[in-house]
């Protein structure tokens, strides 16, 4: 009988090993580009819980916004997800999506604590307010935005207010996680210090 594949390490490196990889963090601390990285070499499939929540914000606001990833859109979507009704309302999607997919990792901000509390790994990103608001101004700026730094480091400010002071699921760290501070290193080596905490559970 093959030996069963137990290790945290073991499941993250076989890509036929199921792993399912919860990913929290505050907003702008570079999350995104890690999940994205860790999916594509990997081999997992990338789920963004902000996706679910970013679709109904749009929905609501009906007013010929169409792009998902607007500033209009993302504080609508910071606003509904304090709202205890939805997000119980979008727990079963998210779940379900995890348990029909082999090798996942889902970033959000209570993935690891509230939807996937039993997953194989777990991590938490952060940065300083400030790098994280410089990165989100870069960011629209390259895409054609007309956008303030001042006005996105106090939204970012906010946000962060709300989603750590909410009610229901407020972001935290699981106890679990593997915490990585992104302000002052790049992704590959935030992506080797989370293998190397990896290899420590």
């Amino acid at each position: 009988m093959l030996n069963q594949i137990t290790s945290p390490i073991q499941k993250f490196l076989d890509p036929k090993s199921r792993c399912v990889i919860a990913l929290d963090g505050t907003s702008a601390s570079g999350k995104g580009t890690l999940a994205k990285l860790i999916a594509t070499r990997y081999s997992f499939e990338h789920c963004q819980s902000s996706v679910f929540y970013r679709q109904l914000a749009l929905e609501r606001l009906k007013d010929g916004t169409t792009d998902l990833y607007s500033e209009h859109v993302t504080r609508m979507t910071s606003i509904i997800a304090a709202m205890p009704e939805v997000r119980a309302q979008l727990l079963a999607p998210q779940q379900d999506f995890l348990k029909n997919h082999n090798r996942v990792i889902m970033e959000g901000r209570d993935i690891g604590t509230v939807i996937a509390p039993d997953a194989d790994i777990k991590i938490y990103i952060t940065a300083r307010l400030e790098v994280r608001a410089q990165r989100r101004y870069d960011q629209l700026i390259a895409n054609e935005n007309v956008v303030n730094y001042v006005d996105i480091l106090a939204n970012l400010h906010e946000r962060d207010e709300r989603d750590q002071g909410r009610d229901a699921a407020p972001l935290m760290k699981a106890k679990e996680a593997i915490e990585i501070d992104t302000s002052d290193i790049g992704i590959e080596e935030v992506l080797e210090q989370l293998v190397a905490g990896i290899e420590r559970l």
